[in-house]
Formats: structure tokens, C-alpha cells, sequence
């Protein structure tokens, strides 16, 4: 089995952008999306200087947010019903106590299987195959996901599809001096 998540090589220049809206927002702001606190934020704003998300929102238009979980709780093994991939960046990985795992396939009769886990490196995007299995356990702390939602369902977009385009043109780019821009 391919690893169900793949590491986008770049750093990303919105990060203080995502810091700054969760300082701003009121407790009005964030609303229930699928058992998350979530909080909306404007797509503009937060790719705008950043040319890897400025590249990604061209070819596949996205909405984004962030979203949160509260000290000792889970979100239960699952698929996604809508989505086929999304990318994701943890925040703050000091946050606490947390993890993101994705079930190695298994016979479903038995009630036991193995995984492998996600370990969020700071400020790195990650695809996330939002097709396998997957579970997150949250143990002390809040912890806040930045994350990405297509406009394009499962059926239009999937992991293996986004990975080939962001392992190939996004690459070259980033390796021809159209990496990282400041703002």
C-alpha cells in the first residue's frame, strides 16, 4: 500500500495569515462542520503571495478553514463521503498530544487491524487521501488544523490524481525560482 498522505515540498508564507484569524475571531465565527468547530476563512487572503496555493486554487478552486478539536476527543475511523483528497497543515504541532492515522487494509470482519500514522511536521502541507480509513485522537490540548476543501467532489478529484500534478508541474516550478514568496 502507497502511504496515504503525501509531504508537499514547501513552506509556506500564510501561516502568520492563519495565526492572525484565529486571534481575530469571536467565538460567533466558528460553526459545527461535521462534528469540528470550524472556523471559515477567505480564500483570497489566504493564498494571495503564496504561489504553490495561488498554483493549486487555478487548476482546482478550494474553500479554506480551520479546524478544531477539544482536549480528549476523536474523531472515529471513517471515509469521507464528499471529499477524495484534501491538504492539510497542523498549525501548531506543539499543541498537545494528538494523532492522525489511516487503517492498513483489513478484513473487516475482525475488529482489530493495524495503521500507520501521520506525524505533522511544522508548516508543511500534506495531501490527505480522504478515501482511506482514517482517525484522529486528540489527547490534551486544542488542537487546529489548517485544511483545504475542493470545489471538486471525490468522484472529480482523488489522491492519486492531485499527487501526480502537485509531484510534477508544482515541482518544477518550485525548483525554477518560483518556490516561496514573502510577503
Amino acid at each position: 500500500m502507497m502511504e496515504p498522505y503525501f509531504k508537499i515540498p514547501h513552506d509556506p508564507t500564510m501561516a502568520h495569515r492563519i495565526s492572525e484569524a484565529m486571534q481575530k475571531s469571536v467565538q460567533e465565527d466558528w460553526e459545527e462542520y461535521w462534528g469540528w468547530r470550524a472556523l471559515k476563512l477567505d480564500t483570497e487572503s489566504v493564498i494571495e503571495g503564496d504561489l504553490f496555493l495561488e498554483w493549486l486554487h487555478a487548476r482546482h478552486p478550494f474553500k479554506a478553514g480551520i479546524l478544531a478539536m477539544q482536549p480528549w476527543s476523536f474523531y472515529t475511523w471513517h471515509t469521507d463521503g464528499r471529499r477524495g483528497v484534501s491538504v492539510n497543515m497542523l498549525v501548531d504541532p506543539r499543541s498537545g498530544t494528538h494523532h492522525s492515522m489511516f487503517a492498513l487494509p483489513r478484513d473487516k470482519s475482525h475488529s482489530t487491524g493495524r495503521f500507520i500514522e501521520l506525524i505533522y511536521e511544522p508548516n508543511t502541507f500534506y495531501l490527505f487521501d480522504n478515501q482511506i480509513e482514517h482517525a484522529v485522537y486528540n489527547f490534551e490540548g486544542h488542537r487546529f488544523m489548517f485544511s483545504l476543501e475542493f470545489d471538486e467532489d471525490k468522484s472529480a478529484l482523488d489522491f492519486y490524481t492531485l499527487k501526480s500534478e502537485v509531484s510534477q508541474p508544482w515541482l518544477c516550478l518550485n525548483s525554477a525560482g518560483g518556490g516561496t514568496n514573502e510577503d
